[in-house]
């Protein structure tokens, strides 16, 4: 899927995803990202993603088996429900918290959520020893929506050793890192 995209940086240490103006035309609840185009807007990174592969026809939506849509499906809630909080609590205790100048990091929920975390990477390692990718045998939007957070975790907050430990789970970072949309995202983001 090749789709040209225009990124409005938002600066998220300055609160600008809080404003008036920014809940009132983009995000309800205050968060990025938001996606733009004609008439059409979503928040939440997992909807723009399906609305995308299903727009451009990709294939990198749910598949149409049952039985391989309950796998895609558990996948991701995985991803949404205990992944991408632990994370994103993680960086809020360890980044944003220090650089708004609101207290050091608490030590006992720090270490709740690196073992949260640590239970999603043992069990994404464990997908990945029956399959290439997340969703299967093809890369898929949950590979997608992993791939940002995990890139947080590992450079911004120094958890290398926890997807590089994990042999299946280091296979499939190198092989989703070297995606072309992956490096193409990346370069716009970084501007």
């Amino acid at each position: 899927m090749s789709i040209q995209v225009f990124v409005v940086p938002i600066n998220v240490t300055k609160g600008e995803h809080t404003t008036s103006l920014f809940v009132a035309e983009c995000h309800p609840f205050g968060k990025i990202p938001v996606f733009k185009q004609g008439n059409t807007q979503i928040f939440e990174s997992r909807a723009i993603w399906r609305y995308l592969a299903a727009k451009y026809q990709a294939d990198l939506g749910p598949p149409a088996n049952p039985d391989d849509l309950a796998t895609f499906e558990q996948l991701d809630s995985v991803g949404y429900s205990h992944f991408d909080p632990a994370i994103s609590g993680l960086a809020y205790g360890k980044l944003f918290k220090r650089a708004r100048g609101n207290c050091e990091p608490n030590p006992k929920r720090i270490q709740e959520l690196e073992e949260q975390v640590s239970q999603c990477l043992d069990y994404y390692d464990g997908v990945l020893t029956k399959q290439a990718w997340f969703a299967g045998d093809n890369f898929s939007v949950i590979d997608i929506c992993n791939i940002p957070m995990l890139e947080m975790f590992i450079t911004r907050l120094g958890y290398e050793h926890e997807v590089t430990s994990r042999l299946y789970l280091k296979a499939w970072w190198n092989r989703a890192t070297k995606c072309l949309s992956w490096k193409a995202i990346k370069a716009k983001a970084s501007g």
